[in-house]
């Protein structure tokens, strides 16, 4: 396709999206189902890194916004950074509200908790593959700030 044509709105059940976000929406679930194939017999079974970049970008533009319901309990907006290395580096600053949650500007503000961890333990969090708080224990990912937010970003978190 010409670039300009990667913008051309397109049929998905779920809504119109941009043939960029379908065939990257279509490159995460084939790798994604594929591990979740794999993963159980044969525990050293990883995601291909040619993936993640798709990973990422539906993390930003899908999968925070379906992954944390609103919450009238949450009494204020609480940021998480999450700072991801390995073959892919990006930061990400996501914040959880009483409405929700959303991507925010990485590094504008000042966040509650900091998680870095390598890409793949990243995705595979975000995709509610892994929950938070083994990747912390299993030493894929390390926390720095309030740990008990650390915990409610774990619970809050309902899977993209």
């Amino acid at each position: 396709l010409a670039p300009p044509a990667w913008e051309t709105l397109c049929y998905h059940p779920a809504r119109c999206m941009p043939v960029r976000m379908l065939v990257e929406h279509r490159i995460t679930e084939v790798a994604m189902h594929g591990w979740d194939i794999r993963a159980p017999s044969d525990p050293s079974t990883h995601l291909a890194p040619e993936s993640f970049p798709a990973f990422f970008t539906i993390i930003m533009e899908r999968v925070v916004t379906r992954a944390f319901r609103p919450d009238a309990r949450r009494s204020r907006p609480i940021g998480y950074r999450f700072v991801v290395t390995g073959p892919l580096t990006t930061t990400t600053d996501i914040v959880l509200s009483p409405e929700g949650a959303c991507v925010a500007p990485t590094g504008q503000a000042e966040v509650d908790v900091c998680f870095r961890c390598e890409a793949e333990p990243s995705i595979l969090v975000m995709f509610g593959r892994r929950p938070l708080e083994a990747a912390i224990a299993t030493g894929e990912g390390t926390v720095e700030g309030d740990h008990a937010l650390a915990v409610a970003f774990g619970q809050s978190f309902q899977g993209g």
